[in-house]
């Protein structure tokens, strides 16, 4: 059976809700973390989110109980989104997926977030969601690695469509910041549904 990675991005404290709901729907038990918005102030008026606290509720979900999940993650009228990603297993080939949505993640230095956002926006991204974490290197990753990490970290994640996904990498990775080893990392994965929330 094939399984699939659901992020429902939200307002902090609809997720426990949100969680139930999607349980009773054949969801197993999924994690919760916290972190911001960052859409601007047009953004923010069309979809009703912005830069204000946000809870990210992370589910392992079968494909079988796809259609309603989803419905009723959609039924309960929160603002947010909520995006499907493939879960690639070991001993599966990798299709090629059609997808109109693409999700960049880049992780970071703690504080480098709101400038990789800003440059990600002149080059036509509309938002995206900060997460608060720590890195888990010990020294001998260091060593490995040959380049000293910070362990305070922030993730960046921001779905946008395909067409100007390359657009905002590349002016991501011309950030100066980001030139020296050690300060981030990007990659970007397809996403495989994407729907706004409210």
């Amino acid at each position: 059976m094939r399984y699939y990675k659901l992020l429902t991005i939200m307002e902090r404290g609809e997720s426990t809700p949100v969680m139930a709901a999607i349980r009773n729907a054949g969801a197993p038990g999924g994690t919760i973390l916290y972190g911001r918005g960052t859409a601007s102030n047009s953004i923010l008026a069309m979809l009703g989110i912005g830069d204000r606290r946000k809870e990210l509720l992370v589910n392992i979900i079968p494909e079988s109980g796809i259609r309603d999940i989803l419905s009723q993650i959609e039924k309960m009228k929160i603002k947010g989104v909520a995006i499907l990603l493939d879960c690639i297993q070991d001993d599966e080939e990798t299709e090629t997926m059609e997808s109109n949505w693409e999700m960049i993640q880049v992780i970071c230095a703690d504080g480098l977030s709101e400038d990789i956002m800003a440059a990600a926006r002149k080059a036509g991204a509309k938002g995206g969601t900060v997460l608060s974490g720590r890195g888990t290197c010990t020294e001998a990753d260091l060593k490995f690695f040959g380049a000293p990490l910070v362990p305070e970290k922030e993730v960046l994640m921001i779905v946008c469509d395909k067409g100007r996904a390359k657009a905002i990498k590349d002016a991501i990775s011309s950030l100066q910041f980001l030139q020296k080893k050690g300060m981030g990392i990007m990659y970007s994965v397809p996403v495989r549904d994407f729907r706004n929330l409210g």
